[in-house]
């Protein structure tokens, strides 16, 4: 038996029944994290952003954060890891899952490279492009139109402490601001490890 985690963009992409029934039929079981990781992510960010006094990049999009380190930007860079990286982590280390293999399905090239420089133990990553080459899943997928992974992950801390919007991105009471960026044009879903033609 061999487990899967499948990110929410291709879940968004297909009949939950069809997905199941083809995962099942090739002895796959999928799995869901204990841990609600985006609000774990999201408070690492809200502590970088109570001592930073620069500019804070979003690292949620490994390509993304390329581009702007290779601008020299004089930002703040924390060492903050995807959401994506942050289920497959907790996935590699649960006690019940431990010794069996488990797959984490990604939606770009970009987040599966840095998944696989991590070497976690009996966890494997792979673009969902790649998977369905490889298993041979000829559904078609729904073409979405837009992305079940948007902007505005940060909105929730666009409010200060006493509760006034700064109303132009981020700010806290002292200016200090994040910069929320996705590589992929209008978002994951068009990403270089998925399917949507």
């Amino acid at each position: 038996m061999k487990y899967i985690w499948l990110n929410p963009v291709v879940k968004a992409q297909y009949d939950e029944n069809i997905l199941e029934k083809f995962l099942t039929s090739k002895g796959f079981v999928e799995i869901f994290p204990r841990e609600d990781h985006a609000n774990i992510v999201r408070e690492k960010y809200k502590k970088v952003l109570e001592t930073s006094e620069s500019n804070v990049c979003d690292m949620r999009c490994p390509k993304s954060v390329e581009v702007f380190q290779n601008q020299n930007k004089d930002w703040v860079f924390p060492e903050i890891e995807p959401i994506l990286i942050h289920v497959a982590r907790e996935l590699a280390g649960r006690e019940d899952l431990l010794g069996v293999e488990k797959w984490i399905v990604t939606p770009c090239a970009s987040l599966k490279n840095l998944g696989e420089r991590l070497e976690l133990k009996d966890t494997k990553f792979i673009t969902w492009r790649e998977f369905i080459e490889r298993f041979s899943f000829t559904e078609e997928p729904k073409i979405l139109h837009k992305s079940p992974i948007p902007m505005g992950f940060f909105k929730d801390l666009e409010e200060t402490p006493e509760g006034e919007s700064k109303g132009d991105g981020f700010k806290n009471p002292t200016n200090w601001r994040i910069v929320e960026s996705m590589f992929c044009k209008d978002g994951c879903h068009n990403g270089d490890g998925i399917i949507n033609e």
